[in-house]
């Protein structure tokens, strides 16, 4: 987790407020030279400026990924097979933050090649202009939905259709709203 210092004091290790819940696999530290203490100088006092951290903490590693997912999909891909569970997580859980998850997602698709992940904003881009809807299909892999039934006659009018092999995809999908 994220240890905490005033001062290069150890506040607390491993803190539990710095961070959303859904980026607890994050490790660091954060020193910060004013933290309103209580007396003892073993917690901190609730306030606005936890909040602040958490917030500018968030944002900043959200807007780094984001970043290296246009400069360096490779390492976005690897990045996203370790911990893309917990950006499924976040749009699920955490409101603030669902738009810029969105961007972040990644799914196999019908137009990709078996292995090759594409976000949803690529997957609009190949959008026909008369498409007014993301179609999406769970199953248990990829070769089981497209030996199934139901792609085809998106196959047959060239519809582009995600794959969401996890069963958190579907939940997460339908938290997005757009």
């Amino acid at each position: 987790g994220v240890n905490l210092y005033c001062q290069r004091v150890l506040i607390e290790q491993h803190s539990k407020t710095i961070l959303p819940e859904w980026l607890r696999f994050l490790k660091g530290v954060i020193d910060s030279e004013d933290l309103p203490l209580n007396i003892s100088r073993q917690a901190l006092q609730d306030n606005a400026l936890v909040a602040k951290i958490n917030k500018v903490v968030t944002k900043r590693f959200l807007k780094h990924l984001e970043e290296l997912s246009k400069s360096e999909p490779e390492k976005y891909a690897e990045f996203w097979k370790d911990f893309g569970m917990f950006m499924k997580e976040g749009v699920i859980s955490d409101y603030a933050y669902r738009e810029e998850l969105g961007k972040l997602l990644r799914f196999e698709s019908s137009k990709t090649e078996p292995g090759k992940l594409t976000s949803l904003a690529e997957y609009v881009e190949r959008m026909p202009e008369a498409q007014k809807e993301i179609f999406y299909i769970n199953g248990p892999s990829r070769e089981a939905i497209e030996n199934g039934p139901y792609v085809e006659a998106f196959k047959r009018r060239n519809i582009e259709v995600i794959y969401t092999l996890e069963p958190i995809d579907d939940f997460a999908m339908s938290h997005l709203g757009s």
